[in-house]
């Protein structure tokens, strides 16, 4: 950002001097080669800039920044879509139980930040296990 006497300002969300912890399904996320989505659910999490958000998630990959604990999930190799996503909101489920599945995972993508895949098998897992 630049200011009238043409020097620059730094967004204060750009500099995370006390990052929230990564949570196990960002770091999941990282893993599957969506980092992108991690930086985007990382962000709409804790309100920090893009910036900020992006070297969090480097972070991540570099084993500079710790992931949250939860229970044990994190060191899981093989994690399920519920183990790694957040659930479906109440929207969603009455989405889904009204038959308009497509619908659901549009919604689930904008508040999540998931990518088509991730949202459609959060949708399917929880139509088949509830």
């Amino acid at each position: 950002m630049v200011q009238a006497g043409g020097s620059h300002v730094t967004d204060p969300r750009d500099q995370a001097t006390h990052p929230a912890p990564v949570l196990p399904f960002e770091a999941a996320l990282v893993a599957r080669g969506n980092k992108v989505d991690a930086i985007r659910s990382y962000r709409g999490r804790t309100g920090v800039g893009l910036r900020a958000a992006k070297d969090v998630i480097d972070g991540v990959e570099t084993g500079e920044t710790p992931i949250a604990p939860d229970d044990g999930v994190a060191q899981n190799p093989v994690l399920s879509v519920r183990e790694t996503m957040p659930p479906p909101s109440m929207d969603e489920v009455a989405l889904i139980r009204a038959g308009m599945k497509v619908w659901a995972i549009k919604a689930y993508r904008k508040r999540t930040g998931a990518d088509l895949k991730t949202a459609a098998d959060v949708m399917n897992e929880y139509e088949q296990h509830g």
